[in-house]
């Protein structure tokens, strides 16, 4: 189903397609040719089911076609299910190929090579086995909720525009084709919300948006868990764990997943003055004996500058120290600290304090 409006310099508008379902068409199941919704979004498609379809299950026009921009603006993509297609799942792209100057649309002065201000509504979408990319777009301000894509053969995901709110997107099995692909990748600079990755080949980035904002991001799977951006926060890796707030940051690594259900190693940052130019930190390290913190370095508790360094409540053996030329303290058995010292040639040697 083609909406076709590029002979005039007029917009399509109002144009849906509500409900269905389209199986083994030679193109795109669904592809708009300039068309605007205007403010109110009205124009897109609604609750649509689309399988082993040509190209794309839903297509936006890129370019222009007999000398006109066939580009499109303000559309609604919602409940739209694409399984197999033989190009991408969805394909809301506006610009493609080199930077050209657009005809009866925003010039390249205005607005450059995909960033055109689309301000699509791009929701509850879910691909699977597509021979392309699962999903895609293009341009500025458009909103994605509720994205699933499933062993799509290229990427999972592809933001190629930039300052889009993307939120609630999940990756299961992208780069079936085994090549040097990402799972996500975000071009411009995007703001990403609550991202599940779960990759199973090993080359590229679970995420790679070295421009962009991530946050509530976990990876799971046999494969990659890279992630590149600007900023992340509140991030699963597999074993690593990282939490944050306004004033407190926390790092935690739980090697032996499957067996364990505390985390080995804590690393805090607590900003206790938070004040520009005058910023005091507490860093804190614990590890853990009998899934208890046990042991815990601090930096500058209070702002005195000093480091509080843990010591043994008893007898420190010698097996303690495993390093050449390092040290451990402990308390002996009369109360008084000391510290067991192993030499550069690896002797023992215990010092009273």
């Amino acid at each position: 189903m083609t909406f076709e409006n590029h002979h005039t310099s007029a917009w399509g508008y109002g144009n849906w397609v509500v409900g269905g379902e389209i199986k083994y068409g030679s193109g795109s199941a669904v592809m708009f040719i300039r068309n605007d919704g205007g403010n109110d979004h009205n124009g897109g498609v609604r609750d649509l089911i689309s399988y082993r379809v040509g190209e794309s299950g839903v297509k936006t026009y890129q370019n222009e076609i007999g000398g006109r921009s066939a580009r499109n603006y303000r559309l609604v993509f919602d409940n739209i299910t694409t399984i197999q297609s033989y190009y991408d799942g969805i394909d809301i792209n506006a610009d493609t190929g080199s930077p050209a100057e657009r005809v009866d649309d925003y010039p390249l002065s205005q607005y450059p090579w995909f960033q055109l201000p689309t301000k699509h509504i791009i929701r509850n979408i879910i691909t699977k086995d597509c021979m392309g990319i699962g999903a895609w777009w293009d341009g500025q301000n458009n909103t994605i909720d509720n994205i699933v894509t499933y062993e799509a053969h290229k990427e999972g995901i592809f933001d190629r525009g930039t300052n889009n709110d993307i939120t609630n997107i999940t990756v299961v099995g992208a780069n079936k084709d085994l090549t040097d692909l990402n799972q996500i990748v975000c071009e411009g600079g995007s703001r990403m919300r609550g991202v599940l990755v779960h990759a199973y080949t090993t080359q590229g980035y679970a995420v790679y948006a070295p421009q962009s904002e991530i946050s509530s991001v976990a990876c799971a799977g046999s494969g990659t868990k890279k992630i590149l951006c600007t900023y992340v926060g509140d991030v699963q890796g597999g074993n690593i764990n990282v939490q944050h707030n306004e004033n407190l940051m926390t790092l935690t690594m739980r090697p032996a997943m499957g067996s364990t259900i505390n985390p080995s190693l804590t690393l805090t940052a607590n900003c206790l003055i938070p004040l520009a130019g005058k910023e005091t930190s507490l860093v804190g390290l614990s590890a853990l004996k009998d899934g208890v913190p046990v042991a815990a370095m601090e930096l500058n508790r209070e702002g005195f500058g000093h480091m509080s360094i843990p010591a043994c409540s008893g007898q420190l053996p010698e097996s303690g120290l495993t390093h050449y030329g390092s040290v451990g303290f402990f308390f002996g058995t009369d109360g008084a600290l000391r510290i067991l010292a192993r030499n550069p040639d690896g002797t023992y040697k215990t010092y009273d304090l």
